[in-house]
C-alpha cells in the first residue's frame, strides 16, 4: 500500500465481501527504482485502511 493508493483499500474489502474472498493480502511497502521513500502512508491512513478491513464473513 502506498500513500497514492490507500484510500481506495475499503472499496476493495468491500468487493472481497461481495465475491466472498476468504482474504485480502496488503502487500509490504518497497522502496521506488532509486530506493526512496516518499510515498509511504500516513499513520491516519494506515489506521483508516486497517479499520476498513476488519469485516467479518
Amino acid at each position: 500500500m502506498h500513500r497514492t493508493n490507500g484510500d481506495s483499500f475499503p472499496q476493495m474489502a468491500a468487493l472481497t465481501e461481495e465475491y466472498q474472498v476468504r482474504g485480502l493480502v496488503v502487500m509490504v511497502f518497497k522502496s521506488d527504482a532509486e530506493n526512496q521513500r516518499n510515498s509511504i502512508p500516513s499513520k491516519e491512513l494506515s489506521h483508516e485502511s486497517a479499520d476498513a478491513g476488519q469485516y467479518s464473513h
